[in-house]
C-alpha cells in the first residue's frame, strides 16, 4: 500500500512538473512568436491598403473628373495637375507689403 502512495505521489508531481514547463514554454516561446505573426500580417494588410488607396485615386484622376475625398464629414474634390489649364500652373504674383 505505501508503495502505490510513493508511486501515485510521484507521478502527479511529475504530471505538475510537465504542466508547469508547459505553461512556461507557451508564456516565454509560443505567445510571443504568435503575436509577432499576427502584427507583422497586420503590417502588411496596412501597407496594401495604402497603396490601394492611393493605386485608386491615380486611376481615377486620370480621367480628368474631380475624385471626391472623404475623411469622416469632410470632402475635399481632388484633380490632377495635368488636366488644369497651363495658366492656372502659372504662379501667384501676389504681392504682399509688411511694413
Amino acid at each position: 500500500m505505501k508503495k502505490l502512495k510513493e508511486g501515485s505521489f510521484t507521478l502527479v508531481l511529475v504530471l505538475v512538473i510537465v504542466i508547469l514547463l508547459g505553461i512556461i514554454a507557451y508564456t516565454l516561446l509560443i505567445k510571443p512568436a504568435i503575436n509577432a505573426f499576427v502584427v507583422a500580417e497586420q503590417n502588411k494588410g496596412y501597407t496594401q491598403g495604402y497603396f490601394f488607396a492611393v493605386a485608386s485615386l491615380m486611376q481615377q484622376g486620370v480621367s480628368c473628373q474631380p475624385v471626391p475625398v472623404y475623411f469622416g464629414n469632410y470632402t475635399l474634390n481632388m484633380i490632377a495637375t495635368e488636366c488644369l489649364p497651363e495658366e492656372c500652373l502659372q504662379p501667384n504674383q501676389l504681392q504682399v507689403n509688411l511694413s
